[in-house]
C-alpha cells in the first residue's frame, strides 16, 4: 500500500516538474519574441528617420546646385510681355515658376516656350516676349472721338492712349464751334454705338 502511494507521489512530482519546465520555456520564448519585435521596430524607425534626413539634404543640395547654375529655380521671376502690334500697347505680367519649369536651362526653355521669344535669361529673371497682330482688350472694348487730318474720327482705346483710327468721317473740324473742337482735342469717350451715331449726327448739324 505504501509502495503504491510512493509511486503515485513520484509520478505526480515528475508531471509537476514537467509542467514547470514547459511553462518556463514558453515564457522565455514569448519574452525573446517580444524583445525581437521591439528591436526590429526601433531599427525601422531609425532607418526611416535617416532616409528622411538624407532626402532633405539631397533636396537642399539640388536646390543649391540650381541656384549656382544659369537655370530656372524657385527664386526666378518669370515675366511675360505681350506686344499688340495694331495699337502698340504692351501687356506685362509676372509669376513664380511652376514646378515643371524648375531646372530648365536656356535651350530647354526655348523648347518649352515655343510661342514666346526669350529676351532675357538669367537665374534671377526670365523675360518672354510675344507679338500679337491685333488690339489689346482696352482698345477693343473702348473708343473715342478725336481729330485726324482735319476731320472728326473714331479711335480705338481711350483718349491719350489710343492712336489707331477705327473710322474716319467727312465732318470737317474747321466748320465746328470752338467748344466742340476743344472737346474733340481732349477726346470724347464713346460708351455705345447708339451714342456714337447721336454725337456724329449732332456734329454734322453744326457744320
Amino acid at each position: 500500500m505504501l509502495t503504491r502511494f510512493r509511486k503515485r507521489w513520484n509520478l505526480g512530482l515528475v508531471l509537476f516538474c514537467c509542467c514547470i519546465l514547459v511553462i518556463s520555456f514558453y515564457g522565455t520564448y514569448r519574452l525573446m519574441t517580444l524583445n525581437n519585435n521591439i528591436n526590429n521596430s526601433e531599427n525601422q524607425d531609425l532607418v526611416g528617420e535617416r532616409e528622411s534626413v538624407d532626402a532633405v539634404k539631397n533636396d537642399g543640395l539640388k536646390q543649391d546646385e540650381m541656384e549656382d547654375m544659369t537655370v530656372i529655380n524657385v527664386n526666378t521671376r518669370i515675366k511675360y510681355k505681350t506686344i499688340y502690334k495694331k495699337c502698340g500697347h504692351i501687356e506685362e505680367r509676372e509669376s513664380k515658376p511652376s514646378v515643371d519649369l524648375l531646372g530648365l536651362d536656356y535651350e530647354k526653355a526655348v523648347n518649352r516656350f515655343l510661342d514666346w521669344n526669350i529676351e532675357t535669361f538669367t537665374k534671377e529673371e526670365v523675360v518672354l516676349i510675344a507679338e500679337v497682330n491685333g488690339f489689346d482688350k482696352d482698345c477693343l472694348e473702348n473708343s473715342y472721338l478725336g481729330i485726324k487730318d482735319g476731320a472728326v474720327a473714331v479711335f480705338y482705346g481711350k483718349p491719350g492712349e489710343g492712336k489707331v483710327v477705327k473710322k474716319q468721317t467727312n465732318i470737317l473740324v474747321a466748320n465746328l464751334p470752338q467748344s466742340e473742337i476743344a472737346d474733340l482735342e481732349k477726346g470724347i469717350i464713346i460708351n455705345s454705338e447708339e451714342e456714337l451715331y447721336e454725337i456724329l449726327e449732332g456734329l454734322s448739324n453744326l457744320e
